[in-house]
Order: C-alpha cells, then sequence, then structure tokens
C-alpha cells in the first residue's frame, strides 16, 4: 500500500478531542497529522519512505491525494474534519488553505530531514533528536492553523494566476 499510516491511531487522537481549550484541540489535530509520518522512522526503511511520499506529494505531475482517496487518506480527512470544526469561525477556504499548507510543511519538514540525516549531515533539523523534531514540527503546524485571519481586500494586481503571470524577455 502507498501509505501504511496509523488510521486507527489517527481517529483515536482526534476522538480525544472533546470541547477542551482551542489551542490542545489543535494540537491533537497536529499530532494526528505528524505522527504517523514520525512511526516510519523507527522502522528499517522508513527515512526512504518518508522521502519517497514526499516526492509524490511534491510531483507536478500528479494528484497525490486522488491517487490515494478512499485508500489511505481517511486518518488525513478525519484530522481536516477536525480542524474545520474548531476552526469554523474562518472561512472555510482559509482554513482548506492552510490544511493544504500545513501538509506541505510536513511532508518538506520530514523529506528534508532524512535527507540531511541519510547523507550523513547532521547540521539544522537533522541535529534534533526525532522526539524534538517532532514536537517543533506539531508546534509549528498548531501555530499556522492557529493563526489570526485578517481580511483584506486584494486588488486584482496582488492575485497571481497562470493567466495574469507577465513573462519578462531580456
Amino acid at each position: 500500500d502507498l501509505l501504511l499510516i496509523d488510521i486507527e491511531g489517527i481517529k483515536e487522537l482526534l476522538g480525544r478531542i472533546d470541547g477542551q481549550r482551542r489551542r490542545s484541540d489543535l494540537r491533537m489535530v497536529a499530532e494526528a497529522m505528524v505522527f504517523p509520518f514520525a512511526e516510519h522512522l523507527s522502522h528499517e526503511g522508513g527515512s526512504y519512505y518518508v522521502r519517497f511520499v514526499a516526492q509524490l506529494y511534491s510531483d507536478p505531475r500528479l494528484e497525490f491525494f486522488k491517487l490515494i482517496k478512499g485508500k489511505h487518506d481517511s486518518g488525513m480527512r478525519e484530522a481536516g474534519r477536525a480542524a474545520r470544526e474548531i476552526l469554523s469561525e474562518l472561512p472555510g477556504d482559509v482554513v482548506k488553505h492552510r490544511l493544504a499548507l500545513v501538509t506541505t510543511l510536513i511532508f518538506s519538514a520530514f523529506a528534508d530531514r532524512e535527507k540531511l540525516r541519510t547523507a550523513g549531515k547532521h547540521v539544522g533539523v537533522a541535529r534534533l533528536h526525532t522526539a524534538h523534531f517532532v514536537n517543533d514540527l506539531v508546534t509549528m503546524v498548531v501555530g499556522a492553523l492557529n493563526t489570526p485571519y485578517g481580511e483584506r481586500a486584494l486588488a486584482e494586481k496582488d492575485v497571481s494566476s497562470p493567466s495574469s503571470s507577465r513573462r519578462v524577455s531580456a
């Protein structure tokens, strides 16, 4: 299977969200998103697996979530549902955007760390003990999800899209 993530463990973590304070609830969501990848690092070949999944996720030719839909994504969908519930005062698109950003952060952070460690370069995040790295990543995910939302009107020039991009010729 493409993603061998402990779905029951994720659902158990998310099941503990019971109306406690918002930040602790978001921490459980973040843990449910991060811990399954951390778990892979304790298994033989786990570092390769984490980097492989990150490559699949970042490949522009693949639609990662369509690839795993209905097979390996129930834990992430449950984490997203819980985050949307906790952050219900925010516009849905904002929560969806934040979830996409933290998902990218999670995949990239693990892949970058494991790339450095595999190369024998114990610098930056690769120097951290796995528990410290994971705790810091969870804290960053909580911060990203919980950051204050400030609505502002975007001018057309502030919005980037393929049709509004201009090439500069030399």
